[in-house]
């Protein structure tokens, strides 16, 4: 189990499938007694990040505060618990809003980290157009961005919260269940 949604998704066909051909499906600590082909274990990826550069309480390199952004594809292709489509302009419109939010002193400490691929959606030109004070990325691996950041604002549901938990960084979660 790599993320993906596993675990959380509501409703997650792959994951389920994926869980009822194995003897054994090892997860990153949502297995239950009602599941006893899942079993726990930590994610080496997240365990060794930790090791190789814990971060002190406190400690802030940069002073940004990294919001980490995703997309979806514009067309359905499979079923999952993502906005898909068209609802994928409500989830771009919770961006809005908390951007909005963000008192105008504060927004020039935000930085955006779009989805790595955009789908057609122009995230950057949307976003820049409404608010050109705000800062972006350069595409560095998240994790050692996150390091440097005081805060991590996340809005969707995936391996970036959890990343941001585990280097123990002030974390921000929103998302329209």
């Amino acid at each position: 189990q790599h993320g993906g949604g596993y675990g959380v998704y509501r409703h997650s066909p792959w994951e389920l499938h994926e869980s009822r051909l194995c003897d054994s499906f090892k997860v990153w600590g949502w297995a239950d007694q009602d599941t006893p082909c899942l079993h726990n274990l930590p994610n080496p990826q997240l365990s060794s990040r930790l090791v190789e550069q814990p971060r002190k309480p406190g400690s802030r390199e940069d002073g940004s505060i990294l919001f980490v952004a995703t997309a979806h594809p514009r067309n359905l292709f499979r079923f999952h618990s993502c906005p898909v489509g068209s609802q994928f302009e409500d989830y771009f419109a919770w961006e809005i809003r908390f951007l909005v939010a963000v008192p105008d002193g504060l927004r020039p400490s935000i930085l955006f980290r779009p989805y790595h691929t955009d789908y057609g959606w122009c995230v950057r030109e949307r976003i820049s157009d409404r608010f050109s004070d705000l800062r972006w990325d350069d595409g560095r691996p998240v994790h050692r961005r996150m390091k440097r950041s005081k805060m991590v604002v996340v809005d969707h549901l995936s391996t970036s919260l959890l990343e941001s938990l585990a280097a123990n960084i002030p974390t921000v979660l929103f998302w329209d269940t």
